[in-house]
């Protein structure tokens, strides 16, 4: 059955973001052909409406959720991919408002070009601010000079926050949920 996810934020108009239906259809996957999609980590936001203009996507796994259980807080994730999606930069993941970042946070706080994400490896990843407007910070320490950044960490770009998970943590997270999760 299709049917239609009202209201995914347009501050999320992104190639690299998903919702939990969409984490959900790819946990039958290896490991290396979602670390290939996704990449190391995932950065986990508020997916919720905001007060800005929204779009609408279609879904055939969204009826996998009973209607009325209460406040489901992964179903109202947004999970974006911690990996390199354009040739700008090698090696360097680019974080921003404009559609040229390799992860795109499509928000007012957010500058075009936000954050750099550098040196990427199992263990986490390094994070500097570019020299934002409303900055960036891992925590409450500001990203003024590159921060190590790993598994748990709470992220903000302007003010959007995010928390970073590795990739296969969380799917081995929707793996126990089974087909019908309680979420």
């Amino acid at each position: 059955m299709v049917t239609e996810t009202p209201d995914f934020p347009s501050s999320f108009r992104s190639t690299n973001a998903y919702a939990l239906p969409e984490l959900l259809k790819m946990r039958g996957q290896p490991e290396e052909v979602r670390d290939r999609e996704l990449g190391r980590f995932l950065l986990i936001g508020d997916g919720r409406y905001e007060a800005s203009s929204t779009f609408r996507f279609v879904t055939s796994t969204a009826d996998a959720f009973d209607e009325g259980d209460g406040p489901r807080p992964l179903e109202e994730s947004v999970f974006m991919g911690l990996r390199k999606h354009t040739r700008r930069f090698p090696g360097v993941v680019l974080v921003g408002r404009a559609d040229s970042n390799d992860i795109q946070v499509k928000h007012a706080s957010v500058s075009k070009l936000h954050a750099r994400i550098h040196d990427v490896d199992a263990e986490g990843f390094w994070i500097r601010d570019a020299d934002s407007r409303n900055g960036t910070a891992v925590g409450n320490t500001p990203a003024t000079t590159s921060i190590r950044t790993s598994c748990g960490d709470m992220v903000r770009f302007g003010d959007r926050v995010f928390l970073v998970r590795r990739t296969k943590v969380v799917f081995a997270a929707l793996a126990s949920l089974g087909s019908r999760p309680a979420i």
